[in-house]
């Protein structure tokens, strides 16, 4: 059984929505069903987005650095301090 929602939204909202659903080539309904569907099916108590959402425009903008330093972290730590 389908139901039927009438929202109001700032005519911002729907300026983004509408380009996101031109971009994907979906509709604007179908946006709002998977985003109502994604934020009731979070657990209890976890936030709205993952860490990682927030830096997701920084991935790819550093280049250089050793390869091995989430390995090796500590040791890099040593040497800077130790002026090695």
């Amino acid at each position: 059984m389908e139901g039927q929602v009438t929202v109001r939204l700032p005519s911002e909202l729907v300026e983004r929505l509408d380009q996101l659903a031109e971009e994907r080539g979906v509709r604007r309904s179908q946006l709002i069903r998977d985003a109502i569907r994604a934020f009731l099916d979070r657990p209890p108590g976890v936030p709205g987005e993952i860490p990682f959402d927030r830096v997701r425009d920084l991935k790819g903008a550093v280049y250089g650095g050793p390869p091995d330093l989430g390995a090796r972290h500590r040791d890099y730590l040593k040497d800077l301090f130790l002026g090695r």
